[in-house]
């Protein structure tokens, strides 16, 4: 009999590529501007604060009606699978995090302020979550703000602590 595990896994197999696989929950650029100015204007609206799940729904109910065949006249070109506004936060926070990680890249790459980055969803993000994710060139950085420094002591000073317990305890046998 053959190992079903072994021999479904093997390099030789025929199974496709990762990269060659399409997902169902696979973003377009176009699904994903329009769920981010969604989400920005639901963010704007309260504050710049989280969104809740009623919230979310507009956010996926506005991409769906951008995005989503349901029998209208819509070209199966520009047909996406239809969103959930759990679908919707994950996207969102899945960007805030790549977001996050270009915003470091240009504040790090370029003091100057010459480096833009190059991926599609940056200055849209940025206008939204600028003030959320400071660089550390800003005013409101810990290291320019002495009031949030943490100073640290000179030494380490032991501190005694109490026994654990104070039953005392069985002594151990064999």
């Amino acid at each position: 009999m053959m190992d079903s595990v072994h021999d479904s896994f093997s390099p030789g197999s025929s199974r496709p590529s990762p990269s060659t696989l399409s997902r169902e929950d696979c973003w377009s650029e176009e699904a994903t501007f329009t769920l981010i100015q969604a989400w920005g204007n639901r963010f704007v609206e309260l504050s710049r604060g989280n969104l809740r799940q009623k919230h979310w729904q507009e956010v996926a109910n506005a991409v769906n009606d951008r995005h989503f065949n349901s029998g209208r006249n819509v070209s199966a070109a520009k047909s996406q699978p239809y969103r959930t506004d759990v679908q919707c936060k994950n996207r969102i926070d899945t960007l805030k995090k790549k977001y996050k990680v270009e915003k470091a890249r240009v504040s790090d790459s370029n003091p100057g302020g010459s480096y833009v980055s190059p991926w599609p969803f940056f200055s849209a993000l940025d206008d939204l979550l600028r003030e959320s994710f400071p660089t550390s060139s800003t005013p409101d950085s810990t290291d320019n703000n002495p009031n949030l420094r943490l100073s640290l002591p000179m030494a380490i000073i032991p501190v005694p602590v109490a026994p654990r317990s104070a039953i005392p305890r069985r002594p151990f046998t064999d």
